[in-house]
């Protein structure tokens, strides 16, 4: 087993294992941060889990169609130690979760899934793969090795940032 499919394996094997998810957006969200935590919160909602999507910033009103973006907090309304699990999604590196930094320090397991080459790995458990054009793609891969289905919800989730993370499907 590569060491790339082994760090996989390890993520998702954690993933399974938390029970209060807290998923962090990095500051000034886009759309593949923010396409990225609302499927995995999707997913892991399906998967019977608690779970809250975590932003130093603001939803743009372009991106408030999406499935959960009523539901993000920010890092000031919530009790980082009340999470077992926190993971930082689209997060080249830790300072951009702003004020949500404190909110990963405090969980138990703190995990990364990103897909920036710049990433090092600030995680106990990381999923990265530089060099792919979006985080969703990462997290379509992760939701679909958990065995969750598929839905429409989540499937829009990912597909908007894919789009906006390509300057929608031109590079």
């Amino acid at each position: 087993m590569t060491q790339e499919k082994r760090k996989f394996e390890d993520w998702l094997d954690y993933a399974r294992k938390a029970k209060r998810v807290a998923l962090l957006a990095h500051i000034s969200p886009d759309g593949d941060t923010l396409g990225s935590t609302l499927a995995l919160r999707l997913a892991f909602l399906a998967m019977g889990k608690q779970v809250d999507v975590i932003c130093d910033g603001d939803v743009p009103d372009n991106l408030k169609f999406l499935t959960g973006s009523e539901s993000i907090l920010h890092p000031e309304d919530v009790n980082g130690s009340d999470y077992d699990t926190a993971i930082a999604v689209d997060v080249s590196d830790r300072s951009l979760l702003g004020k949500s930094e404190t909110v990963f320090d405090a969980a138990g397991i703190r995990m990364v899934i990103d897909h920036h080459a710049t990433n090092p790995a600030y995680g106990q458990v990381n999923f990265i793969r530089g060099g792919e054009s979006a985080c969703c793609l990462l997290a379509y891969e992760a939701i679909c090795a958990l065995g969750v289905e598929l839905t429409k919800e989540i499937g829009t989730c990912l597909l908007t940032g894919m789009s906006t993370d390509t300057g929608h499907f031109q590079y």
